[in-house]
């Protein structure tokens, strides 16, 4: 496998899952970029959140784990049909992804535009990022005037939402995991 472009800070792993975006208006940048700093990001649930009303101690730990996971997961769905739902967000679809960025098709943005993305990293366990992300790149659709592939690069984003990308691409370019549903290479 190659990596194309020397020239980039991370490698770009291919990859095909659903991506919800939205412009971001300049006066709820610094907003944004507090809530991506202290973790707090649109009241996603993060690992470890459990029922109240089940302990360790009477169910097995491996059932409890899975009722965690599907608790998490069912939240994710029950957010992503929302934002969708709302008309605030709109959802496109990753072409690749990198520690340094984003490129997905979705509607026509312009270069400068700041978006508010959310996606859930394919990895084990699964990983819900978000970030706000700068449009560099925009290539206009053959088919619709209205659609284009936009190359995005991450301006706000948690250090461990970055370092979970960047291992994830590691794991995948070393074959250290299995490739998850989605995955169609590394450029």
């Amino acid at each position: 496998m190659e990596i194309i472009d020397e020239k980039r800070e991370h490698f770009r792993v291919k990859l095909s899952i659903p991506i919800y975006y939205r412009p971001v208006g300049v006066d709820e940048i610094e907003g944004l970029r507090e809530l991506i700093r202290s973790g707090r990001w649109a009241g996603r649930g993060g690992p470890g959140t459990s029922p109240v009303w089940l302990s360790s101690r009477e169910v097995d730990v491996a059932v409890l784990q899975m009722l965690r996971e599907i608790n998490r997961k069912l939240d994710l769905i029950m957010e992503h049909l929302g934002l969708e739902a709302s008309g605030l967000f709109k959802r496109g679809k990753m072409i690749d992804l990198s520690g340094s960025g984003v490129r997905f098709s979705g509607d026509r943005m312009e270069k400068g535009e700041v978006l508010e993305l959310s996606f859930d990293l394919p990895s084990t366990p699964p990983r819900s990022i978000s970030a706000l992300a700068e449009v560099v790149n925009v290539k206009l659709s053959a088919l619709s005037p209205s659609k284009a592939e936009l190359g995005c690069r991450f301006t706000e984003i948690s250090e461990d939402d970055r370092e979970a990308i960047i291992a994830f691409c590691e794991s995948i370019k070393r074959g250290r995991s299995i490739p998850p549903i989605g995955f169609s290479g590394i450029t």
